[in-house]
């Protein structure tokens, strides 16, 4: 065989390794899995979760608020994350003697021009169990900008709530109210911002509700992570 071909092979078999490594897990995979050694050589693109949500590297997740105190599946477990958009960097099997295997990620959050953050979410489905974890990341694809971010989570151009509201992507004025409560349960805001009227850019159905994003009119992002409930509980009011 001449050196060239010998250069062809040898490329072709590095190519078809590097597919082969690439793969996505499911949590039926890793639930039924005997040992971590089949996952340890796998290069894991993405993951998907026991309710369908697809995680992979490189797109973007929405944490949640802390369950507790602290977080319980985020490390490190006392920042204050709530509604922070962060990046996936790498996915990968874990165990341990009391739970066996479960599936856990790095992330990267940008914390100013020079500083990066690495949080972990240790176990992603307990994570999701518990709210620490609010989007379907495979669905969102985020563009960022000195000033402002814009997201589309679903091609969805137009979605009814159970109440008959009715939604429009780019139509729709959203006015965030002022509540009682020192804190919004169903916004990633975590300070009232009453009176303000936001544009709807994004929806993301989640079975009877909708996951909502709104462009305020300094360009920030809110998530509204549960349309209906926000709105039952006065948190929003849909203008037109």
């Amino acid at each position: 065989m001449s050196s060239l071909k010998r250069y062809v092979v040898v490329l072709l078999l590095s190519c078809i390794c590097s597919v082969c490594y690439a793969e996505r897990i499911t949590y039926s995979q890793v639930s039924n899995a005997i040992s971590i050694k089949e996952f340890k050589k796998m290069k894991i693109s993405s993951y998907q979760a026991s309710n369908g949500d697809v995680y992979s590297v490189g797109s973007t997740v929405t944490i949640g608020p802390k369950s507790d105190r602290f977080y319980q599946t985020i490390t490190p477990m006392f920042l204050d994350l709530n509604g922070e958009w962060a990046e996936v960097k790498k996915i990968f099997v874990s165990k341990s003697k009391k739970q066996g295997l479960f599936v856990s990620m790095l992330l990267s959050i940008s914390a100013g021009s020079k500083l990066q953050i690495f949080p972990q979410i240790t176990d992603i489905e307990r994570a999701l169990s518990i709210g620490e974890i609010v989007s379907n990341v495979d669905s969102i694809v985020t563009t960022k900008s000195k000033d402002m971010a814009s997201t589309v989570m679903s091609d969805i151009q137009q979605y009814t709530l159970p109440s008959g509201t009715e939604l429009f992507i780019n139509k729709t004025m959203i006015e965030i109210q002022c509540t009682t409560e020192k804190k919004y349960k169903h916004l990633s805001c975590d300070t009232q911002i009453g009176g303000t009227v936001a544009k709807l850019i994004a929806i993301k159905a989640q079975g009877s509700s909708a996951r909502l994003v709104l462009q305020m009119p300094n360009g920030e992002l809110i998530t509204v992570f549960d349309a209906q409930k926000a709105l039952d509980l006065g948190e929003i009011y849909v203008v037109k």
